[in-house]
């Protein structure tokens, strides 16, 4: 199956996209790798989240455009919490030309439940996502530098923690009120 893919690519003359979603993780990621037609195009791949990791990533996907030559590559992950920060950021450095998406994760749960999938496991899961990103051919996300996206970070946590001053301030006057009329 995987030789034909590759004759058609190079019938083709290597216009071919490859889509991989990755399931974002606190300590592992699972990336799932489909082509145009949304045939597995390698094997799951299940990395850490550190450099080594990072690395792994990105020399399977170097590995995959050396066998897919001119082909386009798109991955998207769902944008829950932080863990997809120094991964993106790390993968935008390392690999510039490949397209990364952030997925809202309610259109991700739809999308599952349009298919009836009812498994929610990280293989499954990054499965979907890689359908997901083929099936709707999602935008790529531009991201503000890393630097950038902590100032950014930085500045809403300044806010939180000014409301939250400003909220126990409000309670210690409230309760010094009622304590002392």
């Amino acid at each position: 199956m995987r030789e034909g893919s590759r004759c058609s690519v190079v019938e083709r003359g290597g216009e071919m996209k490859i889509y991989f979603g990755i399931d974002i993780g606190g300590h592992e990621h699972t990336v799932h790798f489909l082509d145009e037609q949304k045939r597995p195009v390698r094997d799951d791949l299940s990395i850490p989240d550190d450099v080594e990791g990072y690395d792994r990533l990105v020399s399977e996907v170097r590995e995959l455009e050396e066998k897919y030559p001119g082909s386009e590559f798109h991955g998207g992950a769902e944008a829950t919490g932080i863990y997809w920060r120094n991964l993106f950021f790390y993968f935008q450095r390392a690999l510039p030309e490949v397209k990364l998406s952030l997925i809202n994760p309610l259109q991700t749960k739809r999308f599952k439940e349009l298919e009836l999938k009812r498994i929610h496991t990280d293989v499954a899961d990054c499965r979907s996502i890689a359908r997901f990103m083929a099936t709707f051919r999602v935008e790529p996300t531009h991201l503000a530098d890393e630097h950038m996206a902590d100032l950014c970070e930085l500045t809403r946590y300044r806010k939180v923690k000014l409301k939250e001053y400003s909220r126990y301030r409000n309670y210690l006057h409230r309760y010094l009120k009622i304590a002392f009329p």
